[in-house]
């Protein structure tokens, strides 16, 4: 046949012996002498058995399984897997046979100038495993692999058994399964003695000015078997029991619900769940601690509470526990002299509450100059600790605070405003916030003592880098806290470098507007300010920042 022709067929034939559910596959491809091309499987087994297949006019047979028995009706007995070449045209009839698996009969046609290339799979024989007297709900894995209720089709030979049940031991063993086509296996499970075992909850600090949504308290109790007890929510301050009720638990992890939806500002403070079981002593009870503070997330809003010139005066507090903030925004940095020095500082930071006590913050500042020569890229981390107060209280607050700042790529020192949010100088700075708050009122006074190979001179953007210098700003602010809005006036006072001197003492004067859209946890802040220093012009700046927190 001159007609170059190739025909790709999938054939699922069910010639069984024994069970006609034992669904084999095999996959037979007719080629010509123009057409042919070795298989990938086939070339596979070339490589492993050292031998060349040229064509001719025969049977090529590979099974998925090694060393398969194929007996050929007409011609012989051969094992996988098989090349025989010259083969006279007609229809064969094919059995292919090996221990462990349902045996497999077939047709294959060789034709005129044609080879017919087959793929066979085996199905191995399979038992039907029936587990008995397992728990209710209980998870079955064989051989690592999740099954559907207790039954399922295994090979013959060693299994392994593992089962999950609320109120018992982990059970593994390996099991031999044999190949009568139905087996049971009845896995004895040890139970284990009712007692709680932890309590989860949703959040640890909920906020009365939140939404409705987040002013829920969900605990998940777990045990480790079925048993009875009973729980207890009491308010600390007075050891009140505001919730009380029975247990019965039935699984793994029986909630409870603290709703203070419609509760009212004198509903603030520590709550604690109390879980006792029926049958365990006192030292089995399980407690957990909650806390109820008012305003809502949006009273963390600001990482800039006050800013003189953008001098950042820092909170004497710290984010709670498990809640961040993202900030972003910028700031047009110009002097009077000219519009030339126009710096545009560009920031993004991130803040943690690591514990009620500690903070950390991760920060980029990006300077875009006209001279792009000036532009420079900076990298800010800090630290900080709160030693004396408590979030949302009225008082005092006072705290620690350590940063780093790292002033990347830039030409010269002159490439940062000296007004910056996070320092512009490579260095270290040491900073104790106090704050004193008297109903919508906070007084801020924050010293910083700052560590840098460089310092901002009196000049506008002016630096002078090389040697040690050390010096302070001496912070404060007064901030008006009412709901959704704040403002801040600041100031900050910087000190000549304690090692060379150099500066005149400049003043900064800041004022800073913020709001916090409904209760979304979103805010914006407007702010300005400027540096004054005697016989020199005034720098300004200005800008808008953006924050989110969650």
């Amino acid at each position: 046949m001159n007609k170059r022709f190739r025909t790709s067929t999938i054939i699922l034939l069910l010639f069984l012996i024994g069970s006609a559910s034992a669904a084999q596959t095999l996959a037979i491809q007719f080629f010509t002498s123009t057409d042919y091309s070795r298989p990938p499987s086939f070339l596979e087994q070339d490589l492993i058995y050292g031998r060349t297949s040229p064509y001719s006019q025969g049977l090529e047979l590979i099974c998925s399984q090694d060393k398969v028995k194929v007996d050929i009706q007409g011609l012989g007995t051969y094992y996988t897997p098989l090349d025989l070449n010259n083969i006279p045209p007609g229809d064969y009839r094919v059995e292919l046979t090996k221990t462990g698996y349902y045996p497999y009969l077939f047709t294959v046609t060789i034709k005129s100038d044609g080879r017919s290339s087959v793929e066979v799979n085996l199905k191995p024989y399979q038992t039907r495993l029936n587990l008995e007297g397992l728990p209710p709900q209980s998870t079955v894995y064989i051989n690592n692999q999740k099954i559907e209720g207790n039954s399922a089709e295994v090979t013959p030979g060693e299994v392994a058994l593992r089962i999950k049940a609320f109120g018992y031991e982990d059970f593994f063993q390996v099991i031999s399964v044999g190949s009568d086509g139905i087996e049971s296996f009845e896995p004895e499970l040890l139970p284990r003695p009712f007692q709680f075992t932890a309590i989860d909850v949703n959040r640890e600090n909920l906020w009365l000015g939140d939404s409705p949504s987040q002013k829920i308290f969900r605990f998940a109790v777990k045990a480790s078997a079925p048993g009875t007890g009973e729980y207890r929510i009491i308010r600390e301050r007075d050891n009140n029991v505001v919730q009380r009720g029975p247990l019965n638990i039935e699984s793994e992890k029986t909630f409870l619900t603290l709703d203070m939806r419609d509760s009212r500002a004198d509903a603030t403070g520590g709550y604690r769940l109390e879980v006792r079981g029926s049958d365990t002593e006192n030292d089995d009870d399980m407690v957990i601690h909650v806390s109820v503070l008012e305003g809502g997330k949006s009273r963390w809003r600001n990482s800039f509470t006050g800013s003189a010139g953008f001098l950042y005066c820092p909170e004497a507090g710290t984010l709670p526990a498990g809640v961040s903030q993202i900030q972003t925004g910028f700031n047009p940095a110009f002097t009077a002299a000219s519009i030339e020095d126009l710096v545009v500082p560009a920031f993004l930071s991130l803040r943690t509450g690591i514990t009620e006590r500690i903070e950390i913050t991760a920060g980029t500042a990006l300077y875009l100059a006209q001279d792009t020569e000036r532009s420079s890229f900076n990298l800010q981390a800090s630290g900080k600790f709160m030693f004396f107060g408590h979030q949302g209280g009225r008082g005092f607050a006072l705290s620690a605070a350590l940063s780093a700042n790292y002033n990347g790529k830039a030409a010269d020192f002159g490439s940062v405003p000296p007004f910056d949010p996070y320092g512009g100088v490579t260095g270290i700075s040491l900073s104790f916030p106090l704050r004193y708050s008297v109903g919508v009122f906070s007084v801020l006074l924050a010293p910083e003592f700052r560590f840098s190979p460089s310092y901002p001179m009196k000049e506008p953007g002016g630096f002078t880098g090389g040697e040690l210098y050390i010096w302070n700003y001496f912070k404060g602010a007064l901030v008006l806290d009412a709901g959704p809005f704040s403002a801040a006036l600041s100031a900050a006072l910087q000190s000549p470098s304690y090692l060379h001197g150099g500066n005149e003492w400049p003043l900064y004067g800041g004022l800073e507007f913020s709001l916090s859209p409904g209760k979304t946890g979103f805010t914006v802040s407007l702010f300005g300010g400027i540096r004054y220093l005697s016989n020199d012009n005034l720098m300004g700046t200005a800008g808008l920042t953006a924050g989110f927190i969650w």
